[in-house]
């Protein structure tokens, strides 16, 4: 084994292990009081509603989240020990898609996940939108870096292996589009609570948070339908994350009537009527680029 891949090796089971630590805090902070934190992660936010904070149970998608990205770092283990059947050595590195720097990117994410726990408990507010922004940015460069690799390496994946390039679009490139395009939207949700929290209008807060997110999408959806059509083909993660957000938005504006302001509401229900419509398109443009014009 070479150096570059015994270190390749290393992160990737250092990752594995800060991910499970990541998720097994994660539980403590949800279910148990007063042993690493003061309060609950939920409790802490219903000190500091806003009127596009989403039902509870929205976040249980992070069950799903951290779930099915543990399943893509064990195929990584599992590609590390499996030989291609051409004889050019351990899957992992032959091609090599998963590189050392996504893997690095991916156990600093870890860390800024676990430090916003802590600063999340402590109400340091401004503080903690600021790191998820940090663990937003982080998962956009391995997302981007990762697709990348994927795309570069299509062809030769096709050749060793169809079964390993779509393990690596399902459980890697999806479920690094849910983490990334969920963890942009909790940033926004963390930034109309820390700009309430500093006097501003909660609807003018929670109008910037929606504001930034449409034109998040604005740029995104051009991109990902046709300029970046190659990398993000197979990824159809990020715009159905939105889609669930914006709708357990909507469930709970429906349910509440109490606001002087109802723009949020209003502006969440067209928002959500063309993201579900776009979804539904890229189920289909994706069906039909995959029969008429497959990646090679």
């Amino acid at each position: 084994m070479g150096k570059s891949n015994m270190i390749l090796v290393t992160l990737i089971l250092i990752l594995l292990i800060f991910w499970c630590l990541n998720i097994s805090i994660s539980v403590l902070n949800v279910a148990v009081e007063n042993f690493m934190f003061k309060n609950k992660a939920q409790d802490v936010l219903d000190k500091h509603i806003t009127q596009i904070t989403p039902e509870g149970y929205t976040f249980m998608i992070w069950i799903l989240i951290f779930g099915w990205l543990l399943g893509g770092y064990i195929f990584l283990i599992i590609c590390m020990l499996k030989s291609n059947k051409d004889g050019s050595g351990k899957v992992l590195y032959s091609p090599e898609v998963f590189t050392s720097a996504v893997a690095g990117i991916l156990i600093l994410n870890c860390a800024l996940h676990v430090s916003w726990l802590f600063i999340w408990d402590n109400d340091y507010l401004t503080v903690a939108s600021a790191t998820l922004f940090c663990i937003m940015g982080t998962n956009w460069v391995a997302l981007g870096l990762f697709s990348a690799n994927l795309y570069e390496n299509t062809q030769a994946l096709q050749k060793s292996s169809l079964t390993v390039l779509n393990c690596y679009r399902i459980l890697l490139q999806n479920s690094l589009g849910l983490y990334t395009a969920w963890t942009t939207i909790a940033a926004l949700l963390n930034l109309s609570v820390a700009l309430v929290y500093a006097d501003v209008a909660d609807a003018t807060a929670s109008l910037i948070s929606l504001g930034i997110l449409s034109g998040l999408l604005v740029v995104w959806i051009p991109l990902d339908f046709f300029i970046l059509d190659k990398y993000t083909r197979y990824m159809i993660t990020p715009l159905f994350t939105v889609i669930w957000a914006l709708s357990c938005i909507f469930i709970r504006l429906e349910k509440l009537e109490n606001y002087e302001d109802n723009t949020p509401k209003h502006f969440t229900i067209g928002f959500l009527g063309m993201i579900v419509t776009l979804g539904v398109a890229r189920i289909f443009l994706t069906v039909f680029r995959a029969i008429k014009s497959p990646l090679k």
